[in-house]
């Protein structure tokens, strides 16, 4: 049997899985730098059946710290960073390689927004004695999901300004986005769905998406 007829063969039976035991999920297609989760992306309701267990033997058993998941779906049609929204969550498309089952990973914030620093300003670098300063910033990206979990707490590596109380860092963050996403630099200011903001530490484009570390700056909103 060639490669791919046994291709077909495993295609075939994910997306039978997925009729009988799935459920519908909305897959939208970004085309933009701005809110790829609007009706006018959406491309397909296509149904599927999402578990944590890569062999796709057992139910869904979230586990803190690992937003890996994997599908039982129909995978023409899908493509790397495609969102799919349903029963189990918010998830991107991270892998659809030929034979495991389509990787995805979940997504803890919905809407997350990225700034850059306009050429001259430095991220976290006091401008004056006052501390804080409000640094001009442009939006490169709005309305993306994404996974942003703590991977330790202290003071990261950047330059502490002045040195003053408002200098603190208050934590070190993972993040994880569709590769369709715009490109993340350097020093971007990421500021998730409950407000609390993170300078880019690492940015790294890889075939699954982009990977990210942060520093946390500013505490949720409230």
């Amino acid at each position: 049997m060639s490669g791919a007829a046994l291709q077909a063969l495993y295609d075939l039976g994910y997306a039978q899985a997925a009729a009988v035991v799935g459920t519908p999920y909305a897959q939208y297609r970004a085309n933009g730098p701005n809110s790829p989760v609007t009706s006018a992306n959406k491309i397909a309701a296509p149904n599927a059946w999402l578990t944590t267990d890569a062999a796709l033997k057992g139910a869904a058993q979230p586990q803190p710290g690992k937003p890996g998941w994997y599908a039982a779906i129909e995978r023409a049609g899908l493509q790397v960073g495609d969102i799919l929204i349903g029963q189990n969550g918010t998830f991107f498309v991270n892998c659809v390689d030929y034979p495991a089952p389509v990787s995805l990973t979940w997504c803890n914030n919905a809407a997350v927004q990225i700034d850059r620093l306009q050429t001259g300003f430095v991220a976290g670098v006091a401008m004056n004695y006052s501390g804080d300063t409000t640094q001009p910033t442009d939006t490169i990206m709005t309305g993306w999901p994404g996974w942003i979990q703590i991977a330790g707490s202290g003071v990261s590596g950047r330059p502490s300004g002045m040195k003053l109380p408002s200098d603190a860092r208050l934590g070190i963050v993972q993040m994880f986005f569709p590769a369709t996403a715009p490109a993340i630099q350097w020093n971007d200011l990421v500021t998730d769905d409950a407000g609390a903001q993170y300078y880019i530490d690492f940015a790294e484009l890889t075939p699954l998406g982009w990977r990210c570390s942060a520093s946390q700056v500013s505490m949720p909103n409230g």
